[in-house]
């Protein structure tokens, strides 16, 4: 696969590239350069590129997808991370975050610090995060396709999961506040930032039935 200069060798998926167009960024993600599954920045121009492992390369899933970034990122203050559902293991969904340095350039390596979000073999979907100004709480949005970890609040097949990333990387275990959601989930939308009964929700398609979801950002209910 080639995105200009960016070379991911070997059997992968291909995806949607994540436009920033503010700093006039590229991300595109793969599921394998024949070693890892990658993140990978690229400046329009095409350049340079920075390519960030996020687990082992997985031909049997697609993920990881496209990646989101925390409300110091869109901001401006605070510590900037960018936050992806990655491979871990090879098959086990795990979230991610990776750094930046002072030009806004990814760090070549993911962050120490991870959490698995199923307990055995499953996809993931893409990350959606959300700033919920009403609640001054920073969400990120996440769903499996099986051995959800949040089989305490409903998860244990597939689910989505709220985790709160107000104050940095978030804990991910059995008391996780999630939501069954049959075969996971599709890509996850917010319609809006407002205290008004029904406004800030998320959106998402089941991928068993095909059910649409509308869900509370704070609870999942």
């Amino acid at each position: 696969m080639v995105y200009g200069a960016v070379l991911a060798p070997g059997t992968t998926s291909q995806y949607p590239v994540l436009i920033d167009s503010s700093n006039q960024m590229v991300y595109a993600t793969f599921n394998s350069n024949g070693t890892n599954a990658i993140v990978v920045q690229v400046p329009t121009s095409m350049a340079s590129s920075v390519s960030v492992p996020v687990g082992v390369a997985n031909t049997v899933y697609t993920a990881p997808y496209s990646p989101d970034f925390n409300n110091a990122w869109y901001t401006g203050t605070g510590t900037p991370l960018m936050y992806v559902a990655g491979t871990g293991s090879g098959a086990l969904p795990t979230l991610y975050s990776v750094g930046f340095n002072a030009s806004g350039v990814l760090n070549g390596s993911a962050n120490a610090t991870t959490a698995a979000l199923t307990t055995g073999t499953a996809d993931s979907s893409a990350v959606t995060e959300f700033y919920n100004a009403s609640l001054g709480k920073d969400y990120l949005f996440v769903g499996v396709t099986n051995y959800c970890i949040a089989a305490g609040e409903g998860g244990n097949a597939g689910c989505v999961m709220s985790l709160d990333i107000t104050d940095g990387f978030p804990t991910v275990n059995a008391g996780t506040i999630a939501l069954a959601a049959a075969g996971g989930t599709s890509g996850i939308i917010v319609d809006n930032d407002s205290s008004l009964t029904e406004a800030a929700s998320i959106y998402y398609a089941t991928k068993t039935a095909a059910t649409m979801v509308k869900a509370t950002q704070s609870g999942l209910n």
